[in-house]
């Protein structure tokens, strides 16, 4: 599958990745160190069946949603629902960072969020951008804190957003 868009200079290919989750845990936080650091020039698009919730701690650029070409700027957090094709990539010569946590969301009992209109990408300075934010960035750091009750406290915060 390829999908073309005019922001993009070139037809991607679009690629599904599946999540792998840990047994008896619905998440998976990426990067776990610091935050992963886009390209200026995404490579493909991809797709999973879980939802994705992105928080973009440093930087700016621009996310390609389905049809979507959405700017973005840190902070902000982003909302990808399974089965949306997605990339993002950062400006020239400003590496947007980022973490994403995939979740999965029916094991939480939150569904599968069908027609789906939000915006994507929320941006803390648009009404309860700055309450999402903190939201993201507290999600963040109970999973990469590891506490053996980490999946239930994200589960909260995840249902909280």
């Amino acid at each position: 599958m390829q999908f073309q868009s005019i922001a993009l200079s070139q037809p991607l290919e679009v690629v599904f990745e599946p999540t792998h989750f840990p047994p008896d845990f619905p998440f998976v936080l990426w990067p776990t160190g610091r935050p992963g650091e886009l390209r200026e020039k995404a490579a493909y698009l991809h797709y999973h069946n879980e939802l994705e919730i992105g928080w973009c701690v440093s930087g700016s650029g621009v996310f390609f949603v389905e049809e979507k070409v959405i700017p973005f700027r840190a902070p902000c957090v982003s909302l990808i629902y399974g089965g949306q094709i997605h990339i993002a990539q950062s400006s020239p010569g400003e590496g947007a960072q980022w973490y994403f946590v995939n979740t999965d969301a029916r094991a939480l009992g939150l569904g599968d969020f069908p027609g789906h209109t939000a915006a994507p990408v929320i941006a803390a300075d648009e009404p309860g951008g700055q309450e999402l934010a903190a939201l993201a960035e507290l999600l963040v750091e109970e999973l990469r804190g590891g506490a053996p009750d980490a999946g239930r406290c994200a589960q909260g915060l995840v249902q909280a957003m």
